[in-house]
């Protein structure tokens, strides 16, 4: 099932990206939806770092905040009216 945050998002709306590695994702809704505040955690300092950055480059620094934190410690309740994770396997080796 693929839910659809535009309305959220669009009237303002806040999503929390949790696991967002690099930001890709959290810069992505922030391009889609300028009105939305958008939240990115990850338990990897490095990562955050790169995902900051990332931002600032894609001119997004002032409308996305990224935290270092896992997933049983961002502080829910607080940011998101809307939480996403897409996983794609990167490193799993294909059939054969």
């Amino acid at each position: 099932m693929v839910l659809t945050p535009a309305p959220w998002l669009a009237a303002g709306g806040r999503a929390a990206d949790i696991g967002c590695g690099h930001g890709a994702a959290a810069i992505l809704l922030a391009r889609a939806y300028p009105q939305a505040s958008v939240h990115g955690y990850d338990f990897h300092d490095r990562s955050i770092a790169i995902a900051r950055q990332r931002a600032a480059q894609a001119g997004l620094a002032g409308r996305i905040r990224f935290a270092t934190a896992d997933a049983t410690s961002y502080p829910a309740g607080g940011p998101a009216s809307c939480s996403a994770r897409c996983w794609r396997p990167t490193a799993v080796p294909g059939p054969g």
